[in-house]
């Protein structure tokens, strides 16, 4: 097997998965959205009397429109999003990404079938892992973890289920993209999680 081929795929793999992972944290509104920020503010002005207020009417008018403009923009990127995450095509998608995302590379230079099997096995054992993952953690739950580190676990998890690679070797090498990729603390948190659910079966 060429290794070089292989690490070429896991990257984009990597760049799949985040994208995934990205737009489904956004289904779910755990990203901030634009019309959230002033949210506190608005609702302050809101409840405030105007004449006791040192903004005046107009101003509240206009607070109010842009605030209406915004919900309507956040509806339509969410419209969108969740049409993205139903109609996703991960041989298309992929196919894409490897074609157009990574210049560098000739399609030769990428092992396409790890890259296809992986990302097909998304939706078939994303849900699995977010369960085993829950059952591992007392302080914080698998939706209020940084994206990547998120991305470094379903990753290793889709690749030990599907590639039949070794779970010691596939967790080193999650460690190492969460050491590259994430902060401090993730790589000590991928390997307790990835240990706990792929070696010791918790």
């Amino acid at each position: 097997m060429d290794i070089r081929k292989k690490i070429n795929a896991r990257k984009v793999v990597l760049a799949y998965i985040y994208e995934h992972c990205f737009f489904s944290a956004m289904q779910k509104n755990l990203i901030v959205q634009p019309s959230k920020v002033a949210e506190a503010g608005d609702q302050i002005s809101s409840d405030t009397p105007a004449e006791n207020s040192f903004f005046d009417a107009e101003f509240l008018k206009q607070v109010a429109s842009k605030k209406q403009q915004q919900e309507h923009i956040d509806e339509y990127v969410q419209a969108q999003v969740t049409e993205y995450l139903i109609n996703q095509s991960p041989e298309e998608d992929a196919g894409y990404l490897m074609k157009y995302g990574f210049d560098q590379w000739q399609l030769e230079e990428i092992d396409t079938d790890y890259v296809f099997k992986v990302t097909s096995a998304i939706s078939r054992y994303e849900e699995e892992l977010i369960e085993k993952v829950n059952q591992n953690t007392q302080t914080f739950q698998y939706e209020q973890m940084d994206i990547m580190d998120q991305v470094c676990l379903l990753q290793g998890y889709l690749e030990v289920k599907v590639m039949d690679t070794p779970p010691a070797v596939v967790i080193n090498e999650m460690v190492e993209l969460a050491k590259r990729y994430s902060d401090d603390g993730a790589p000590k948190l991928v390997n307790g999680l990835l240990n706990a659910i792929l070696i010791d079966k918790k």
